[in-house]
């Protein structure tokens, strides 16, 4: 089983009158041609599960993420992990075969489930555009200019690529965990418990985690990713999907024309 760009753009070629449909199979099929070819470290791994999160509508489960945090305990990374990192990148010795499986077996028991289940909800409420339908280009999905045509996906999506780059960067100091604690409450639309950052700047072995610069500190926020900000990543934007509202491409040009 295997995926190409080409392969993602094949079915734009169909005209549908339901573009959100369309547009999230494309985004959840580049997920997966993205999976296959594998990842150059393990920053990018944590990446692409934030945006998987927000593609798949936060249908993953949070079994999900406890398997996934599991993988960056200790100095090496654990054999999922390994899979998913490129030759070059893996430090555990794990046949090329064997690492391609793997992701295949991820893809097909973690990604596609949450794909249809996310496909489900949004089918509902996925807008029909009859009148437009090969008029034109307006509501074509490979124009669409926000995730699942949903401008606050995109939104959320945006949120949750600074607050991660943000940590697994270092935050400066004590200071800078207050300012990233507003970003993280925007990231995982408020799914995160009263006392959570309170603790991230009070206790100091997390403080010394947050803002230290060494590699022990660095490897200690790859895996405070995985286990506190993804699953509360996937809560916030579980909640969010389903108050999301439709934004197609010709609207947000009418809109933009009014303004201009």
């Amino acid at each position: 089983m295997t995926s190409s760009r080409a392969e993602v753009e094949d079915i734009t070629e169909i005209e549908t009158v339901r573009p959100a449909l369309v547009t999230l199979t494309r985004d959840v099929r580049e997920m997966q041609a993205d999976l296959l070819a594998g990842f150059e470290s393990r920053r990018a791994v944590l990446e692409w599960c934030q945006r998987l999160t927000v593609r798949t509508l936060g249908t993953l489960g949070d079994d999900f993420y406890r398997d996934l945090s599991r993988q960056f305990r200790g100095n090496d990374e654990g054999i999922l992990l390994a899979a998913l990192l490129t030759g070059k990148a893996r430090t555990r010795d794990l046949d090329a075969d064997v690492a391609h499986e793997l992701r295949e077996r991820l893809l097909a028991r973690r990604l596609d489930p949450a794909f249809r289940t996310a496909f489900r909800h949004l089918r509902k409420d996925a807008g029909e555009y009859i009148d437009e339908a090969g008029e034109g280009d307006a509501h074509d999905p490979t124009r669409q200019n926000h995730l699942a045509m949903r401008p606050s996906l995109t939104e959320i999506d945006e949120y949750q690529a600074d607050a991660l780059d943000r940590l697994l960067d270092g935050l400066a100091d004590a200071s800078g965990i207050l300012d990233w604690s507003k970003v993280l409450v925007l990231a995982t639309h408020g799914e995160v418990e009263r006392d959570f950052l309170a603790r991230c700047y009070l206790e100091g072995s997390t403080q010394q985690l947050l803002t230290g610069t060494g590699p022990v500190d660095q490897r200690g926020r790859e895996l405070f990713a995985a286990y506190h900000l993804l699953p509360r990543f996937n809560a916030g934007v579980r909640d969010l999907a389903g108050r999301s509202g439709e934004l197609a491409d010709a609207e947000q040009t009418t809109m933009e024309a009014k303004f201009a």
